[in-house]
């Protein structure tokens, strides 16, 4: 009966113990990735912008008829894949939403920012522009995508990685 008690007590602590690491583990998961993520983002947010401001490149001011034009008007230049390129911002999702665009929508791209696929126009581009991004953890930086209302302005800024006025995407708009 001894020998029980001893058993039924180590398998008891052993199941405190493994119940408190996973508590750990969701507490990391679901708030540290964010605390993290929010502050290398917010860094490469200001890095990107420090370098907009300083780099030689043309930014175009936008025209009515550059934006009437039904054709692409501007040349992507190649970004290496996993390099941030742009800064995404959402006004719906607050005043100071700013998330860095990298090139690629690989898992570990996620966690720095906001991936763009690959094969879809770039900003200042004519067509489909797809990127990813997490809900949950890694900074969230698609927490609000229940928010956004058809119509919705999606401002995509021009960078020196393109060579075009942006456009502003609503949500509802059909692909040209």
């Amino acid at each position: 009966m001894k020998a029980l008690r001893w058993v039924v007590g180590v398998v008891g602590e052993l199941l405190i113990t493994v119940g408190l690491l996973t508590l750990l583990f969701v507490a990391w998961q679901l708030w540290w990735t964010d605390v993290t993520a929010n502050r290398e983002q917010a860094a490469e947010v200001q890095s990107l912008e420090r370098g907009f401001l300083h780099d030689d490149a043309v930014i175009p001011t936008p025209s009515p008829t550059a934006a009437a034009s039904p054709t692409p008007t501007a040349t992507p230049i190649a970004v290496r894949l996993g390099k941030p390129f742009a800064i995404v911002r959402i006004p719906r999702f607050g005043a100071d939403f700013a998330r860095p665009m990298l090139e690629g929508p690989e898992h570990a791209m996620l966690g720095k920012g906001i991936g763009h696929y690959v094969r879809t126009a770039t900003p200042g581009m004519v067509g489909n522009f797809a990127t990813a991004g997490h809900r949950t953890t890694y900074g969230k930086p698609y927490a609000g995508l229940p928010t956004p209302h058809p119509g919705d302005p999606i401002p995509v800024p021009p960078t020196p990685h393109s060579t075009a006025p942006a456009p502003t995407v609503n949500a509802d708009q059909p692909p040209p």
